[in-house]
């Protein structure tokens, strides 16, 4: 095993643990605060094992991660988000450099736009036996408790599979 694959092995936590927050939010509409902090550490360990990631870039980074955290945060602050996404989309914003930050919230917000146009259009389907059968259909269908909630990590994770392929990230390791 060499060091790059050392390397690519810990770019994994990235796609991994936020495909994990975006099934523990279908089925639960909770995301554990452990996976958020599994994406903080990641990087960070990851940054510093990487001979091409310098301190100035873990600083951008770190501020950019810093930014992305009050702003999603003044979005649940406002009811427009929830606090777990908040948390995920923060620390796997940290991940990304100035280069692609906005591309991986603009692909993001895109992707959350899509899911709640599919979701809208689902809850506007008749209640059939089969969504009843199964819990995350079920919970898709009728929301959490009595609120019509959203899924928003799915929109995460999709915005980041599509960004990170293109990513600053993943260049250095290559």
């Amino acid at each position: 095993m060499t060091y790059n694959d050392i390397l690519y092995i810990l770019l994994l936590v990235l796609p991994l643990i936020v495909f994990m927050a975006a099934i523990f939010d279908i089925y639960s509409y909770q995301i554990p605060n452990i996976l958020s902090v599994i994406l903080i550490a990641g990087f960070y360990v990851f940054a510093i094992a990487n001979p091409n990631v310098t301190w100035g870039d873990i600083g951008i980074h770190t501020l950019l991660g810093m930014l992305a955290l009050i702003i999603c945060f003044s979005l649940f602050c406002f009811g427009l988000f929830g606090g777990g996404d908040a948390k995920i989309l923060a620390a796997s914003s940290l991940w990304f450099g100035s280069q692609n930050i906005l591309e991986y919230v603009f692909l993001v917000t895109l992707c959350g736009g899509i899911l709640a146009v599919l979701i809208f259009l689902f809850r506007g389907q008749p209640c059939y036996p089969i969504i009843l059968r199964f819990k995350s259909l079920s919970s898709l269908y009728f929301g959490n408790g009595n609120k019509r909630a959203m899924p928003y990590a799915v929109a995460i994770a999709a915005g980041l599979y599509v960004t990170l392929p293109t990513s600053e990230i993943l260049k250095t390791v290559l």
